[in-house]
């Protein structure tokens, strides 16, 4: 079941939905952060918005990283410019988590992760299908990671998604 015809397709109708090069489902949400994490390696400081679901913050501290909290915003959506320069300067990873098929100010991200060279792991669990301009929300970052949990808005029972444009 797990590897199964209906698996490969349902990555390759994903990867063509979302106009991206890779799409690998894995078992949730959680998996799909902490396998990007581990192929990012150890020693990473990661930061990820103070209002999230735990396995944000989780799936990078238990694979060795150290993760810093950012504040969010009225629209509740991580907001970088609570960091100080000093803090920016320290992260290599941003996790932005869009919520509730809400998403974060990604063009702002982006310019900083640029200006900083963060790595960007976009937490999409609940934001599946979202645009962000002539994109989707998970396609803008290096990573993007989905979950197909009960309670999101595409449901598979329980089952998790990365996506990446990287070889």
């Amino acid at each position: 079941i797990t590897e199964g015809p209906y698996v490969k397709k349902f990555e390759e109708l994903t990867k063509k939905y979302l106009g991206v090069k890779h799409a690998i489902v894995v078992t949730n949400g959680t998996v799909a952060l902490q396998l990007v994490s581990q192929y990012i390696g150890k020693g990473k400081t990661v930061c990820v918005p103070a209002i999230t679901f735990p396995a944000s913050f989780n799936a990078f501290d238990i694979t060795g990283q150290k993760v810093i909290l950012c504040d969010v915003g009225e629209d509740m959506q991580i907001d970088i410019d609570t960091l100080s320069e000093e803090q920016k300067k320290l992260i290599d990873v941003i996790v932005p988590v869009h919520l509730m098929g809400y998403t974060c100010n990604m063009d702002k991200i982006m310019e900083e992760a640029k200006k900083y060279d963060w790595i960007v792991i976009e937490d999409t669990a609940e934001a599946f299908g979202s645009i962000i301009g002539k994109k989707y929300a998970g396609t803008l970052g290096n990573f993007g990671t989905y979950s197909f949990y009960v309670s999101h808005n595409i449901q598979a029972g329980e089952l998790g998604l990365v996506v990446t444009d990287n070889d």
